[in-house]
């Protein structure tokens, strides 16, 4: 099959473009070339693409780690059809409903088309709507990282316990989910109005952060510690662990003298560690080890409105764009 493939008529499309760190009131909506896939990339013609906190730290430029050069498309996560096979791309045909993530310092997802490297592609099963699909990327890798790395995350094991601060979020529904898959112990920390998805999507224990005291309600000590929001000070959640369990943070460093002390660890995760799992992390979505959370749909045009939304922080699921209008 040959990889030139995008029909002649498609030159050019419709992106979200930051020219300047001037928040997200800065968003413009611009006609910009098609992309083209290089070697190792596959061009995707996107059907859905979900917001992320990186989208709107990027407009008001809190993104220090990578190098982005403006003006970009916003957007990391997407998902829709295989439009077209850069060189060397074996793993994927033309036709094929995928969904993956961007490269955070090239072009993104709030466009008609985006490119992909095919490492960080995956095949959407049908179980799963495009817009599902591409609420998974961002918080899936680094909820598997959190938990399953052996790395800079808890390694976590059959029959093991874990603590989930911000289980209602994002990220924390997913690995509420994917310690459940993995057979293990979960207490949910999060706010009340998440507790009967959070209890519907496998919690053992639930924890209401606005009226209880985690420390006070945990019975016995657990494995580790997933702190997706770093809202309360990491000792406190050193008091509930095992001696040798492990606290991951996603957002702050943890202090090693202060959890050596207390006789536990502690590292810092980051989900792009998990890239190299992407077909582990493909088979498990495949096999219905998690059920992603949508809670709101808006047209593209509409996508500062939707980061608006987003940066207040209170749905319950994620934000995702619709780019065609038959997901």
């Amino acid at each position: 099959m040959e990889n030139k493939i995008r029909s002649k008529s498609i030159v050019h499309m419709n992106a979200w473009r930051l020219h300047d760190y001037g928040g997200i009131g800065a968003m413009r909506l611009e006609e910009i070339s098609c992309p083209t896939p290089k070697k190792g990339e596959v061009l995707v013609r996107l059907l859905a693409a979900a917001t992320n906190p990186f989208d709107w730290y990027m407009a008001e430029g809190m993104i220090a780690k990578w190098e982005i050069n403006l003006p970009i498309t916003f957007g990391r996560d997407g998902a829709g059809i295989v439009e077209e096979l850069g060189e060397g791309v074996t793993e994927f045909k033309v036709g094929e409903a995928v969904y993956g993530q961007a490269d955070p310092a090239e072009d993104g997802t709030f466009a008609e088309y985006a490119v992909f490297r095919a490492d960080r592609l995956m095949r959407k099963p049908e179980s799963l709507s495009f817009a599902e699909a591409s609420a998974l990327p961002n918080t899936l890798y680094a909820a598997w990282n959190a938990l399953f790395s052996t790395k800079t995350g808890m390694d976590l094991q059959p029959g093991q316990s874990v603590l989930i601060h911000g289980a209602g979020g994002g990220i924390g529904s997913l690995a509420l989910q994917l310690a459940k898959w993995r057979g293990a112990h979960v207490i949910a920390v999060a706010a009340p109005k998440h507790e009967n998805l959070l209890r519907d999507l496998g919690a053992d224990q639930f924890i209401d952060y606005t009226h209880q005291r985690f420390e006070e309600e945990v019975i016995d000590r657990v494995d580790g510690v997933v702190d997706t929001i770093c809202a309360e000070p990491a000792s406190k959640s050193y008091s509930i662990l095992k001696p040798g369990g492990m606290y991951v943070s996603l957002l702050r460093t943890p202090d090693q003298n202060e959890a050596k002390a207390k006789g536990v660890r502690a590292i810092l995760t980051f989900g792009p560690d998990s890239y190299p799992a992407t077909n582990e992390i493909e088979a498990a979505v495949a096999a219905g080890a998690v059920r992603p959370i949508v809670d709101k749909v808006y047209p593209l045009a509409q996508a500062p409105t939707a980061l608006i939304e987003l940066k207040t922080g209170n749905g319950i699921g994620k934000i995702v764009l619709k780019i065609n209008e038959s997901i």
